[in-house]
């Protein structure tokens, strides 16, 4: 798996020495336990990580969009998949064409 500029993201198979990936990350979880986990383990490999604790917040963040947004399926209020869904069509989170 590669990450930003083509380099292999940090833990992925091919035997090739580790390289750490940055970035501005926003979480949006479930539960406490596994959000404070997973932003440890963004933050140790050089993310700079937003938690939030829902759908709005992280629509709510400020720009510019953060590089990578990992979320939950199943959120409060609206769920990870409407979450993505509305993201694709906002102009600033756009998947380029």
């Amino acid at each position: 798996m590669t990450g930003p500029g083509g380099r292999r993201a940090a833990g992925s198979a091919g035997g090739s020495p580790r390289c750490r990936m940055s970035g501005r990350c926003c979480w949006s979880r479930t539960t406490r336990t596994c959000g404070r986990y997973l932003t440890r383990l963004l933050r140790s490999d050089g993310w700079n990580v937003t938690a939030v604790a829902d759908a709005a917040a992280a629509l709510r963040l400020p720009s510019p969009p953060p590089d990578l947004i990992l979320t939950d399926v199943m959120l409060s209020g609206t769920d990870g998949l409407e979450l993505v869904g509305t993201l694709r069509r906002l102009p600033t989170t756009a998947p380029a064409s």
